[in-house]
C-alpha cells in the first residue's frame, strides 16, 4: 500500500529519518523508549488519517449496483465506439472483435452489502493488509478481527503497533522473531493491550510486584535485616498460595506453567475492583467476555495458550524469549495509576471450599480491604 504510492512512501520515510539509530540500536531505556513512542505515535496519525480516507471510498464502492448497469451494457453509439475502438488497436494492444465481444458477453457483477468473514466496518480485512504483513500473519489478523467489535480504526492502529513491534524484535533476536509461535503470540499480544488496556495493566502490574518483592526478600536476608511485615500478604506469598504447593518456589517457576487466564481469574479480576472509580477504568476496555476468549485463543497447532512467562522482563528470562519489551502500546498513565492503587490495598488469602484434597491452592481465595481500614479495624481493636 505505501510502496505503490510515492507521496505515502515520502511521507512514511519522513516520519522514520533520523530516528531509525533508535530502532537499530534499542536497548528499552527510558530516554529511546520517549524517541520510540513519538515516532510510532507519527507513524500512528499518518495511517489513521489513511484509513479515513480508504473508508470513505470504500463505502461508495460497497454499495449495490444500480439494475441499469448489471444487465447487458446499453446500444452502444457506433460512432463513438468505433472511434475508441481504432484508438486502442492503434496501439497494438487489442483486437477491436474481441473487445467488442468482451463487452457484451461480460456484465458486470453487482457488488452486494451484508455482514462477511473477515470484514470489520465495511472494509475487507485482507485486502488492506495483504500489503502490509505475510501470508500467515494475514490469515491470524483475518481470524482475530473477531475481537475488534466493529472498529476497523483500532485494526489500524494494531497492525502498525505490530509492525513496529516486529522490526524491533527481528533486530534483538534474529531469526528467531521470525518464528510462528512467537509472531502468533505478538499480535494476540497487541491486541491484548489496545483493546484491553485496563485488565492488562493489572496483570503487568501483578507480574512486576511479585518479581521486585522476591528480589527485595533477597537483599534482606543477604543483608542480616528484617523486613516489617505487619500488613497482609505479599505478592510473592499471594502467588505462591494461589497456584503452588511449594512456599519455596521461584516466581519465574511458577510464571513458566501458569497461564495469563488463570492469573487473570484468580488475581486481577479480584483486584481490578479496588480502585474507588473502577467502574470508570473498565468502561476504556473492549468486552470483557472476549478478553477470557482471547486469553484462552490456542497459539498455532499445539494446545498452548498465553502464559505469564509471556510477558515477563526480559532481565529474568535465559533465552530472552518474552514479548515484554516489544509491548509499545501499553499505556503508561495507566500502569502508574494501578501501582498507585496496588499500594492503597491490603491483600488477604483465604481458604475457601476444597476442591481437591492433593491440590489446595486451588482452594485458596484472594481478597483485599483498603489500608485506611485496615488500621482504623486494628485501632479499634486495641
Amino acid at each position: 500500500m505505501v510502496k505503490d504510492n510515492d507521496k505515502s512512501s515520502k511521507e512514511v520515510k519522513k516520519i522514520f529519518n533520523d530516528k531509525i539509530r533508535y530502532l537499530l540500536n534499542y536497548t528499552g531505556s527510558e530516554k529511546e523508549n520517549e524517541e520510540v513512542l513519538c515516532l510510532f505515535s507519527k507513524y500512528i496519525q499518518y495511517f489513521d488519517h489513511a484509513l479515513s480516507t480508504l473508508m470513505k471510498n470504500s463505502h461508495q464502492d460497497l454499495q449495490i449496483m444500480p439494475p441499469a448497469q448489471q444487465t447487458a451494457p446499453p446500444q452502444p453509439n457506433k460512432a463513438a465506439n468505433i472511434e475508441g475502438i481504432e484508438e486502442v488497436n492503434n496501439q497494438g494492444e487489442h483486437d477491436p472483435a474481441i473487445m467488442i465481444e468482451d463487452l457484451v458477453s461480460q456484465p458486470p457483477e453487482p457488488q452486494l452489502l451484508g455482514p462477511q468473514p473477515g470484514i470489520v466496518g465495511g472494509v475487507t480485512v485482507e485486502s488492506f493488509m495483504q500489503s502490509m504483513v505475510d501470508p500467515d500473519e494475514n490469515a491470524w489478523f483475518q481470524r482475530f478481527s473477531k475481537y475488534l467489535e466493529g472498529k476497523p480504526r483500532a485494526m489500524t492502529r494494531i497492525v502498525n503497533i505490530y509492525n513496529v513491534a516486529r522490526g524491533i524484535a527481528k533486530v534483538k533476536l534474529g531469526n528467531d522473531a521470525m518464528a510462528n509461535t512467537f509472531r502468533m503470540k505478538l499480535i494476540v499480544m497487541v491486541f491484548l493491550v489496545e483493546l484491553w488496556p485496563y485488565r492488562m495493566s493489572w496483570m503487568f502490574q501483578i507480574m512486576e510486584n511479585a518479581l521486585e518483592e522476591e528480589d527485595l526478600d533477597s537483599l534482606v536476608q543477604h543483608s542480616n535485616e528484617e523486613r516489617n511485615r505487619y500488613i497482609g500478604k505479599s505478592m510473592v506469598e499471594v502467588i505462591q498460595q494461589l497456584f503452588s504447593n511449594k512456599r519455596s518456589e521461584k516466581m519465574t517457576h511458577v510464571f513458566s506453567r501458569v497461564s495469563l487466564f488463570a492469573v487473570y481469574q484468580r488475581v486481577a479480576r479480584v483486584l481490578m475492583h479496588s480502585p474507588k472509580h473502577s467502574e470508570d477504568e473498565m468502561s476504556r476496555d473492549s468486552d470483557p467476555q472476549m478478553f477470557e476468549h482471547l486469553l484462552l485463543e490456542k497459539i498455532g497447532d499445539s494446545n498452548v495458550v498465553m502464559m505469564m512467562s509471556d510477558i515477563i522482563p526480559v532481565d529474568y528470562v535465559e533465552n530472552k524469549q518474552t514479548l515484554q519489551p516489544f509491548i509499545f502500546n501499553m499505556q503508561s498513565h495507566m500502569i502508574e495509576s494501578v501501582s498507585k492503587h496496588m499500594e492503597n490495598i491490603v491483600l488477604h488469602v483465604e481458604n475457601g471450599e476444597s476442591v481437591n484434597d492433593k491440590d489446595d491452592c486451588k482452594s485458596k481465595m484472594l481478597q483485599y480491604e483498603y489500608v485506611a481500614q485496615y488500621f482504623e479495624k486494628a485501632k479499634k481493636t486495641n
